[in-house]
């Protein structure tokens, strides 16, 4: 199945299907404050590992939807971040999707290099219906309904 849901509907099960896969695993922090990290192992691997994070946010969504759409201010507040870019942006409606492409390049300890990635990201709009807002974050390859916006995934040097 692919990553990035097409549909509200698609994005509802696919975070109730999600929800479902963790919730034998205990939380690996919680700040008591709205925070919530989820580790564990990618089942029949060593190497990679998959994080959950439940964020609660007391805000209205103009803030969390200012704050992705200024990833060229990412700089200023993440150390870690070199340069962001917000490539395109689409606001979310009751009955479409929304969508937000954008770059980021984050510094690495030397000697590893810096890494850069492109990143598709898809907004729906629950909150009539629940109260919340869902983000879908891929890679643009996983994107299929990428269009104009095209697919790319970089790596480089720092």
């Amino acid at each position: 199945p692919k990553f990035l849901p097409v549909s509200t509907r698609d994005a509802r099960s696919q975070i109730e299907s999600n929800e479902d896969s963790w919730s034998d695993v205990e939380p690996t922090y919680q700040d008591g404050k709205g925070l919530t990290v989820f580790h564990r192992t990618v089942p029949n691997t060593n190497a990679f590992h998959d994080f959950k994070f439940d964020v609660n946010l007391a805000t209205t969504p103009a803030g969390p939807f200012a704050l992705a759409r200024e990833l060229d201010l990412m700089p200023t507040w993440n150390p870690f971040v070199q340069q962001g870019a917000l490539l395109s942006y689409k606001a979310p409606t009751p009955t479409t999707f929304g969508r937000l492409k954008g770059y980021v390049e984050i510094a690495l300890p030397w000697p590893i290099p810096n890494v850069s990635a492109m990143f598709s990201a898809r907004l729906f709009d629950l909150l009539d219906s629940d109260g919340s807002l869902v983000v879908a974050l891929g890679s643009e390859a996983e994107d299929e309904n990428a269009g104009d916006y095209g697919t790319d995934q970089r790596r480089r040097n720092g």
